[in-house]
């Protein structure tokens, strides 16, 4: 077993849990299930990459995503709009190849990015509830800043298909911040490694975890109360 490079999931489960840190990314003892959530969050990714880069149409299910689909298709003949951008960078802040994993230390894919001149624009689609929480953010931000150097200014926000609307607007240009959060980060899973301890956390986000030998675990509850 060895540390997975580091992402933005594997640290967001670990600042949650670290004991499912450890089954989902380390030991990797929970198979891969795509559940629908996953489905639908995969299809309209897909498909908005498709609306942006190709001017194809979104279905009928996608409609509330059309206003902004349309708005960075318009863009894109003017002003370069990147989708699924893969980006990564070594442990010493340079930039290097996303699958280069001699020295890939963190990385990370944008779903999509604007850039004019020295300011950079990223909208992250999501399709679950709105939970407004802008580490991901930062971190694509700090991956941006790192492989494009020349990025003076650096802004971002969600878009929530639920609501079909956008979240709230936020800079991000404080890197050393969050290079610095994502070294603690690194620095805490490896002691978890080196110990072979990983804390169990009780957190309300348990009922949806598939660690089921934890204790903490209320997974099978709460299904049964949803009568699944």
């Amino acid at each position: 077993m060895k540390l997975p490079i580091g992402s933005y999931s594997f640290y967001n489960t670990l600042q949650n849990c670290p004991h499912q840190a450890f089954h989902r990314y380390v030991a990797k003892t929970l198979p891969y299930v795509e559940s629908p959530e996953m489905k639908w969050g995969n299809e309209v990714h897909a498909a908005l990459e498709a609306r942006i880069r190709r001017d194809a149409p979104l279905p009928e299910e996608m409609k509330d995503a059309e206003p902004i689909g349309a708005q960075f298709a318009e863009m894109r003949k003017h002003v370069a709009v990147r989708c699924e951008l893969e980006l990564a960078m070594t442990v010493g802040g340079q930039p290097c190849e996303y699958k280069d994993y001699d020295h890939v230390w963190f990385r990370g894919k944008l779903d999509c990015v604007t850039k004019i001149g020295d300011m950079a624009w990223m909208v992250d689609w999501k399709t679950g509830n709105v939970r407004e929480d802008p580490f991901e953010l930062e971190c694509g931000a700090l991956l941006l800043k790192v492989n494009r150097p020349e990025l003076a200014d650096i802004k971002g926000e969600y878009f929530w298909l639920k609501t079909g609307q956008a979240g709230l607007r936020y800079t991000l240009n404080d890197h050393a911040r969050t290079f610095g959060k994502l070294v603690n980060l690194r620095n805490e899973a490896e002691t978890y490694f080196k110990s072979g301890e990983w804390p169990k956390r009780k957190t309300p986000l348990c009922g949806w975890c598939d660690v089921i030998g934890c204790e903490n675990n209320t997974k099978a509850k709460r299904l049964a109360k949803e009568g699944k």
